[in-house]
């Protein structure tokens, strides 16, 4: 079963079971909801070998549309589908050629939040 499979049949179960999250008046979270979150990350670092050092920089960016749904007065399920997104560039040196590298995907999270509030 592909990612996307199981991303959809969550939702669409979770949204089936959160039909009466409206009636959840002790959850924070008592209506469904969505969200977009965008993540940048920039790291420096280095790579050494054999005595050789060569600085790199690693960039990372992720972009996810996550929905939370009330089940019950004190659980929210959180789910997310997204994509992400890197390079690595590595400065040229005595010992090394400039080095790029890039790679993308998909991500999918899942979670849940437990409230205490009885």
């Amino acid at each position: 079963m592909s990612l996307k499979a199981v991303a959809v049949s969550c939702l669409a179960l979770s949204l089936a079971s959160s039909a009466s999250a409206w009636e959840k008046a002790k959850n924070p979270d008592r209506f469904p909801s969505i969200g977009l979150t965008y993540t940048g990350i920039a790291e420096d670092g280095e790579y050494k070998t054999l005595g050789f050092t060569q600085d790199t920089e690693l960039l990372s960016r992720s972009l996810v549309l996550d929905t939370r749904l009330p089940l019950s007065d004190s659980f929210t399920l959180n789910l997310g589908l997204g994509t992400t997104a890197s390079e690595i560039e590595g400065e040229e040196s005595a010992a090394f050629n400039a080095d790029e590298f890039e790679s993308s995907g998909a991500l999918f999270t899942v979670g849940g939040r437990f409230y205490f509030n009885r």
